[in-house]
């Protein structure tokens, strides 16, 4: 089995990097450009995943089915305020769609969704409601982590 513990700990590094800055660094109007950058750019990999897994046909469709859907979805959410509550968006993480939704919503979105459907499928469950429903408290837990 091939050794990834250098390219984990690198990519550890220079996440915890890019968390500092985001966490500590103000970002106005006229620098959120980074912070769409960053959003799509650490969702490239579970994307990449994603195309490997289904191959490149299969994979694009998955992941545009699931960014309409969370678009949709948090959109929803936006103008009812079910099932999270009242929230907004503000410019900063990138241009709003249909005046409420921030394009970059699925780039920030389906990782959290790709993950947890892949730890669901590593645990070997052989009853699929219950792999379902392990998965979706994985999805849910990480959107509060």
């Amino acid at each position: 089995m091939k050794d990834y513990s250098k390219i984990i700990y690198i990519s550890a590094l220079a996440l915890l990097i890019a968390a500092f800055f985001v966490a500590n660094v103000e970002i106005g109007p006229e620098t959120s450009i980074i912070s769409v950058i960053f959003i799509i750019s650490l969702a490239i990999p579970s994307f990449a995943a994603v195309m490997v897994w289904l191959g490149w046909k299969k994979g694009l469709a998955l992941i545009a089915v699931l960014s309409a859907y969370a678009l949709v979805l948090k959109t929803i959410a936006i103008l009812t305020g079910v099932p999270y509550s009242e929230f907004c968006y503000n410019e900063l993480i990138g241009a709003k769609l249909f005046g409420t939704t921030p394009f970059t919503v699925p780039f920030a979105w389906l990782p959290l969704f790709i993950g947890s459907l892949y730890l669901a499928s590593e645990l070997k469950i052989k009853n699929k409601k219950l792999g379902l429903w392990c998965h979706m408290v994985l999805l849910f837990n990480s959107k509060f982590i």
